[in-house]
């Protein structure tokens, strides 16, 4: 690939900000509690892994995968990387690209289970 296509949208100080202002938002709303934040593998775990670094309050850091067939949004397995305790506890779900939000919708409906 030529680098001269390719277009910079959010340069590395623009998105360190960005993450930085999460940590915080985070912070102050769970400043009693220990979070849980669920990086769905494998595009969030960059940003997992960056806004764990700027958060301040006790956390846990899980992953889970989800396999979907192919050019479609039906879901055909949920893979937990651990048996993670969640019960009673904030989980904030990360994941690179929303589409559509079935596959979003249908995380959150089976952790809350």
């Amino acid at each position: 690939m030529d680098s001269r296509s390719l277009e910079t949208r959010y340069d590395a100080g623009r998105i360190a900000d960005r993450v930085a202002a999460l940590a915080e938002k985070l912070d102050r709303e769970f400043r009693s509690q220990s979070p849980v934040l669920v990086a769905v593998l494998k595009g969030s775990s960059f940003l997992l892994a960056d806004l764990a670094r700027k958060m301040t309050v006790p956390l846990s850091c899980e992953f889970i995968n989800v396999s979907r067939q192919e050019g479609s949004d039906e879901i055909l397995q949920i893979d937990f990387a651990t048996g993670f305790p969640i019960a009673g506890r904030p989980v904030v779900l990360l994941k690179d690209v929303v589409n559509s939000g079935v596959i979003e919708t249908y995380l959150l409906t089976q952790l809350a289970a």
